[in-house]
């Protein structure tokens, strides 16, 4: 079962607000669906028939916790009614997948580098403690709008462990991810190696940020809107951000923080 078998469980916190929104600005879901007509992917619900009716039947919130299961290309469901069933996208090793299930943003992670072994109790020190640092921020592009999501962990390690995702807006995963975190400021981190389950916490985003973060969707939306469908290029918009901003940048400087980059 691997050398992490044991489960660990859940570590929770206090339910937060709701999140409030200026007045003024579109809703997360009309900013999406002004966008319906270029989205790609399958949602979870679609992805496969067989399943598609128990995953809408699943109680809303945090009744429920999403991980990989043992079989590539399959997550399961851990609660009072365990499932294994079929995931829609790719997960890439170190590399945060983004995903909505239940009503719940999930970040799913599956580590796998040299010296994982020996790194994996800080991470998860790291990750019951709360101790990990998030950060989002919206990317405009005069080639693509992204949405960059930053993880890092420090407990123990021979060195930050930086982890990030430049999402396509038009993925619907990414999405439901980011529409259902600005509703309800609350996501699943769910962390493995190579597979094996470590641990997850529920967590919240302060109401600050989310209102940032629905800001910057608004302002790239615009911009991805005024991008004639024959002039966006994504793999070029990722390659010059990466030439421009290093993997871990900005992650020392708060716990949590929002930011709007160019």
């Amino acid at each position: 079962m691997g050398f992490f078998a044991k489960v660990f469980g859940s570590a929770f916190e206090p339910e937060a607000q709701p999140p409030r929104y200026d007045e003024d600005l579109p809703g997360v879901e009309d900013c999406f669906d002004r966008l319906a007509a270029w989205t790609t992917g399958k949602r979870m619900a679609d992805a496969d028939p067989q399943y598609s009716s128990m995953i809408r039947s699943l109680p809303p919130g945090e009744a429920t916790s999403m991980r990989l299961s043992r079989s590539p290309g399959t997550i399961s469901l851990e609660g009072d009614d365990p499932r294994v069933f079929g995931y829609p996208g790719s997960i890439e090793l170190n590399m945060p997948t983004l995903t909505e299930l239940a009503g719940t943003p999930r970040i799913l992670l599956d580590l796998g580098y040299a010296g994982i072994e020996h790194e994996a109790t800080g991470i998860l020190h790291d990750l019951v403690n709360r101790t990990y640092r998030l950060r989002m921020s919206s990317i405009a592009s005069r080639r693509y709008p992204l949405l960059r999501l930053q993880i890092s962990f420090y407990s123990n390690l021979r060195e930050p462990l930086h982890l990030e995702v430049l999402s396509d807006m038009l993925d619907c995963n990414v999405q439901d991810f980011y529409a259902s975190l600005c509703d309800s400021g609350r996501y699943e981190l769910s962390v493995h190696v190579m597979r094996d389950y470590i641990g997850s916490v529920f967590s919240s985003v302060p109401g600050d940020e989310i209102q940032s973060l629905h800001a910057g969707i608004v302002g790239l939306t615009r911009d991805l809107e005024a991008l004639a469908p024959e002039s966006r290029d994504m793999q070029q918009a990722v390659a010059e951000f990466e030439r421009r901003h290093p993997l871990g940048e900005g992650m020392r400087s708060a716990l949590f923080t929002t930011n709007h980059l160019k």
